[in-house]
């Protein structure tokens, strides 16, 4: 029998996909696996002279929890060595899950810490108290798998909400309908306010989705964006 291969593995906190208009694997699994790649892009090669396929199909999401000193199953590092792409979803509560920190060592140990992708929904980057990229991606590896002490920068896609004044950030939210309930609880914003403050989102929401888009297709996501709009 073939082994499956994948487009995408998902790492993440089951933390993170278990509140209303916060279940960012499910939603994330589901936006990347229905995206429809523009026509012109279909059968022209990217960066890496592969060819881009009419979907970015399938997406490799464990439903299972593990307990935190769990070691990776046979079937998860299976997965990890036929998945192209590896997409973190980055969070206070993912920097604490040994089970998130070990999938992302082994995709750099099977060499392919250029194909990893980060989105954050919560949290800060550099931060003491609310650190959201896990100890493997703030860090660089050698041959052997071991970490060194040169930082990384890595660059994510922001799912976060900022605020009316477009400044501190909070954690995002799947949808633009679960942002309105959460606004129209502040008494202090006018409805062209929240209007406002909705639009904002769903623009940036929709250009990171498209952010990590590219990475999976590897192609400029100026070049997306504009053929994206297009269709």
């Amino acid at each position: 029998m073939a082994t499956r291969t994948y487009r995408v593995f998902i790492s993440y906190r089951h933390a993170d996909n278990r509140e209303e208009g916060r279940q960012w694997a499910s939603w994330l699994q589901q936006a990347i696996e229905t995206y429809e790649i523009p026509r012109d892009l279909v059968g022209t090669k990217n960066s890496r002279g592969e060819v881009i396929p009419e979907r970015i199909f399938p997406v490799f999401r464990d439903e299972e929890e593990l307990a935190a000193n769990a070691s990776l199953s046979s079937g998860i590092t299976q997965a990890l060595d036929n998945s192209e792409h590896l997409v973190v979803i980055c969070s206070p509560r993912a920097v604490e899950s040994a089970y998130v920190r070990a999938e992302i060592d082994y995709f750099k140990q099977i060499g392919k810490g250029d194909a990893i992708l980060a989105m954050i929904v919560d949290g800060e980057p550099d931060s003491d108290e609310q650190e959201c990229f896990p100890e493997p991606l703030r860090f660089d590896t050698d041959a052997s798998g071991q970490r060194q002490q040169s930082k990384l920068e890595p660059i994510a896609a922001d799912f976060r909400v900022k605020d009316v004044q477009g400044k501190a950030a909070s954690q995002g939210w799947t949808s633009i309908e679960a942002l309105r309930q959460e606004l129209d609880r502040m008494p202090a914003l006018t409805g062209k306010q929240i209007d406002r403050h909705l639009d904002r989102y769903r623009k940036q929401h929709e250009l990171m989705k498209l952010k990590l888009i590219s990475g999976i297709l590897d192609i400029p996501l100026g070049e997306l964006t504009r053929r994206d709009q297009a269709y």
